[in-house]
């Protein structure tokens, strides 16, 4: 089964999807921390949008096994499902959320809704 581009992405995999709409951007995160930025450094790099900071949010994986967004004190701020999140605090995550940095929305795909 193809998912978002990633063939081998299996159900009860331990990994997310986090894509834009378009499909300009489709992130497949496994590590226990994503930092998503404009930044060369960063693990989720989107281009082209001054608005956003080099390190603008990370995802982390919990002790619990779920995924949480932190907003690492970004300029423009770091939007879950239309709420500003308070910076460095921690927001889980699920299937289906939407996540903006500034204008760029990113959605998420929880590897439970491979079928």
């Amino acid at each position: 089964m193809i998912f978002n581009g990633y063939p081998d992405l299996q159900a009860g995999t331990d990994a997310l999807v986090l894509y834009s709409p378009d499909r300009t951007y489709n992130f497949l995160i496994k590590s226990s921390e994503f930092l998503l930025g404009r930044g060369i450094d960063v693990d989720g790099r989107i281009r082209g949008n001054l608005n956003i900071g080099r390190r603008h949010c990370m995802i982390l994986r919990g002790r619990d096994g779920e995924y949480y967004i932190r907003d690492l004190q970004s300029l423009n701020g770091t939007f879950l499902n239309g709420q500003q999140l308070e910076a460095n605090v921690d927001c889980r995550l699920y299937d289906g959320d939407e996540i903006m940095l500034y204008s760029q929305k990113l959605i998420l795909a929880d590897r439970k809704s491979v079928v």
